[in-house]
């Protein structure tokens, strides 16, 4: 058997009072993830990203050199992870927590938000990826889709559709077009986190922190919906990552854009957001536009600049 030390673990993430037994979902190279009855949990080899349903594991090489696999089963004890004769990672309680939450740090005083938003949409538009959700919505400009609520062209396809309904829900606090919205476009894309979830989730950072005491309620009813509806439209994946992204937790890359973005100069903001348009194929980039449109339309509902991302606890 493999002995593993677990060498940090989120602090977000509730280990079971009593043992349970789960199954690896899937393995990569990087990471593990395994399947519970109360979600995911991704064992993650040292030195790469934080999640907030991760623990950090002590491993030489990647996890294809191991010779787990998919559907074993897995043992969940409150301070190891058995699975089977084959591996073990012990000192989950006495290993250090990190933390995947993002607020802002105001270093450097109050920013201005729109320059900011324009940069970001600028390094979108030129990330030269040809898919992910810009494939759908096209290169639009933000700004002008989030003040007028609607896209300049192709409007009768379906998803710009389904962002303007967003837009517009968030905009008049309609809940019903807030939902139809989300609804529209979770499950759109391929992958384990598809496109049209990777950019609501975005979408919903960015008007939880930018600007977002006017968008306050509408905010919490998009969250209620994502947590509602993605069970039943979206990956397994995806419904993890929004379960904790309602509650203002992160992938590490994300949270560090978020944070720069309010707090850092330029140049960091730039920095974190093109290591963040590395993630994944096109995960990184969803997730950086979805925040785009977030904030353009947090600006559009003329909210004020000093106040802290907003988080959804109760969820």
């Amino acid at each position: 058997m493999i002995l593993l030390n677990a060498a940090a673990i989120s602090e977000d993430l509730l280990l079971p009072a009593e043992s349970t037994v789960g199954q690896i979902k899937s393995i990569h190279r990087d990471y593990i993830n395994i399947l519970t009855a109360d979600g995911i949990v991704t064992l993650v080899r040292s030195g790469m990203d934080h999640i907030p349903f991760g623990i950090e594991v002590d491993l030489a090489g990647g996890w294809l050199n191991t010779d787990l696999k998919e559907q074993q089963a897995v043992l969940q004890l409150d301070d190891a992870i058995i699975v089977g004769e084959t591996l073990a990672v012990q000192g989950l309680q006495s290993c250090p927590r990190f933390s995947c939450h993002s607020s802002y740090d105001p270093l450097t005083g109050v920013v201005d938000c729109l320059p900011r938003l324009r940069q970001l949409q600028q390094l979108c538009n030129d990330a030269g990826k040809g898919g992910g959700i810009m494939a759908y919505i096209g290169q639009y400009d933000a700004e002008i889709f989030c003040r007028r609520r609607k896209p300049p062209d192709l409007t009768g396809a379906r998803i710009p559709r389904q962002v303007e309904l967003l837009v517009t829900g968030i905009l008049d606090n309609k809940e019903y077009l807030i939902g139809e919205g989300i609804c529209g476009l979770l499950g759109v894309g391929p992958g384990s986190t598809p496109s049209g979830d990777d950019f609501l989730l975005g979408f919903l950072s960015g008007i939880s922190h930018v600007q977002p005491v006017r968008c306050q309620h509408a905010a919490k009813i998009m969250a209620q919906h994502l947590v509602q509806n993605a069970p039943r439209l979206t990956t397994f994946m995806s419904i993890e990552y929004i379960k904790y992204g309602v509650k203002g937790l992160y992938h590490q890359r994300f949270g560090e854009m978020i944070r720069s973005f309010g707090a850092g100069v330029e140049q960091e903001m730039i920095s974190k957001a093109r290591n963040l348009m590395q993630l994944g194929h096109f995960s990184g980039v969803d997730l950086l536009v979805g925040f785009v449109y977030g904030g353009f339309t947090a600006l559009a509902a003329g909210t004020t600049t000093d106040e802290k991302g907003v988080a959804y606890e109760n969820l």
